[in-house]
């Protein structure tokens, strides 16, 4: 299941224009800015992914290494 995990999240689904990984980021970041302050929380995604993973934004931009999955999932 993990070997077909990481193969899910290098590829670039039909319709889409980035990797499942960056996807997931996108996700994870929006998640934390709206529903997590939208309840009162405080967000915990750092800094930095606003800069990678914020509307717009797109991996060919990124300057330095990205987040990987694991570290986005946490």
């Amino acid at each position: 299941m993990k070997e077909i995990l990481a193969e899910m999240l290098g590829t670039v689904p039909q319709g889409f224009n980035n990797k499942n990984s960056v996807e997931y980021g996108h996700i994870a970041l929006m998640y934390d800015q709206f529903v997590i302050s939208a309840v009162g929380g405080t967000p915990t995604c750092p800094a930095a992914y606003a800069g990678l993973f914020d509307r717009g934004t797109k991996p060919s931009e990124w300057s330095g290494n990205a987040p990987s999955y694991e570290n986005v999932r946490e």
